[in-house]
């Protein structure tokens, strides 16, 4: 943990000079201590950093998804949902054609190239739908932090893009449970459905039903409850609870937290 956040912030700090964004330099700094380069130039190093068996590759995972989960949380905190919604013919069309051209391209290059790939064993039509859908699904979390670093975040732009990756990742997540569920004929439509049926109920509850309990008791909270333990106490209750619940549903958690 110290390795990574000390060397990822001064790969940060270091692409600010050039005006990138910071999160472009954690990410090459991922690329550099990850198997592809730390890996290859010093193996035994790489395999003490980052063992690959073990406690430590638990305890690792954990903290990689609940920052992802808290990053976009505090990212959903920032969209201002009318402003998404007058972007609605615009995130749609941006969505659509940004989750179908690389699907397309996925799909066609795992259908006709599939030894490309090294697939001998998944059927082909099965393997050319996880191949597309890999392709089409975006970096929710990636995007957010870029827009953030870039203060676009809030602005039309902003919205456009973030409202056009929750689609795509919403899209993405659903084909991505149907394709699972072709592996089980037996019970795995009726759970892609219920997945589905879920995670709508659960988007419908949370901006209608959801959005008034909050609206009535965070005022409550803040007056009531120590500041700002508390507050932040329950606000991170609440976003974990809404990430296990779409995690249970089959759609990944950071969509229940943001």
């Amino acid at each position: 943990m110290a390795v990574m956040l000390i060397f990822s912030r001064i790969a940060s700090e270091f692409g600010r000079m050039f005006r990138f964004p910071a999160v472009m330099g954690e990410i090459l700094m991922g690329i550099l201590l990850g198997p592809t380069v730390l890996g290859k130039v010093a193996p035994a190093l790489a395999a003490l950093l980052f063992p690959a068996t073990g406690n430590a590759v638990i305890a690792l995972e954990g903290i990689f998804k609940i920052s992802v989960i808290m990053m976009l949380f505090v990212a959903g905190m920032e969209v201002h949902l009318p402003m998404v919604m007058k972007q609605g013919k615009a995130a749609i069309s941006t969505g659509f054609f940004g989750m179908v051209i690389p699907f397309l391209l996925g799909f066609s290059a795992a259908w006709f190239f599939p030894h490309w790939f090294g697939n001998a064993l998944t059927p082909p039509l099965q393997f050319a739908l996880f191949m597309g859908t890999a392709f089409s699904i975006s970096a929710l979390p990636v995007i957010a932090r870029i827009l953030i670093d870039l203060n676009l975040f809030k602005t039309k732009l902003g919205m456009v893009i973030i409202a056009s990756a929750m689609l795509i990742d919403l899209l993405g997540w659903l084909v991505f449970s149907l394709i699972l569920a072709t592996r089980d004929e037996v019970n795995g439509f009726t759970a892609f459905y219920f997945a589905f049926s879920y995670i709508i109920l659960f988007g419908v509850f949370m901006l209608t039903i959801g959005k008034r309990i909050l609206n009535m008791s965070l005022p409550w909270i803040q007056t009531r409850l120590s500041w700002p333990g508390g507050v932040l106490g329950i606000s991170l209750g609440i976003c974990f609870l809404c990430a296990g619940l779409t995690e249970f549903f089959g759609i990944h958690a950071v969509l229940g937290a943001f």
